[in-house]
């Protein structure tokens, strides 16, 4: 009597076409802003362990490993290293967060049958000018009596600022 576990019960390979657009902005402080939208069609069913290949537009856009467990997921990408954990809000919405090169990443998607979906990816990495920012903020909360001179040194910059001001 043989006593191995069948660990294909348990572990599957997919893969994920994805056709979209992506956009980028860039501050000349290091600041960076991605979008991706796309529509997907998964290839394969995914049990308790996934390993899925993503292609975006034809090309490869790396390897994930996740973890499902129920309706929720934690997926891995080496590629970026990203690390996001993916949760539903009702039977076709899923929606998620992100942590890893592109900085802290917010993902939706809308699941239809036969493994397609449409969503969007949104990355936002601070740089300077959110330094810059939140310094502001810091100093108008620790003295507000420099509020005005803050105020003034901030028009043209933000209109984020002026609001606060408020």
């Amino acid at each position: 009597m043989s006593s191995y576990v069948d660990l294909s019960q348990y572990v599957s390979y997919t893969s994920t076409h994805q056709t979209g657009k992506k956009g980028q902005w860039n501050s000349n402080l290091g600041d960076q802003f991605k979008l991706k939208t796309y529509v997907s069609l998964r290839i394969g069913n995914q049990k308790m362990f996934d390993i899925n290949d993503t292609f975006f537009n034809g090309k490869d856009e790396g390897r994930n490993y996740q973890i499902n467990f129920g309706r929720y997921n934690l997926n891995y990408r080496p590629k970026d290293y990203r690390l996001r954990v993916m949760g539903p809000s009702d039977d076709h919405v899923s929606q998620g967060v992100s942590f890893g090169k592109d900085g802290i990443g917010y993902h939706y998607n809308f699941r239809g049958k036969n493994g397609r979906s449409a969503g969007f990816d949104a990355a936002f990495r601070p740089g300077g000018h959110t330094l810059i920012l939140l310094t502001k903020i810091i100093v108008m909360f620790v003295q507000p009596e420099t509020t005005p001179i803050i105020m003034e040194e901030s028009v043209g910059e933000s209109m984020i600022l002026p609001i606060l001001a408020y």
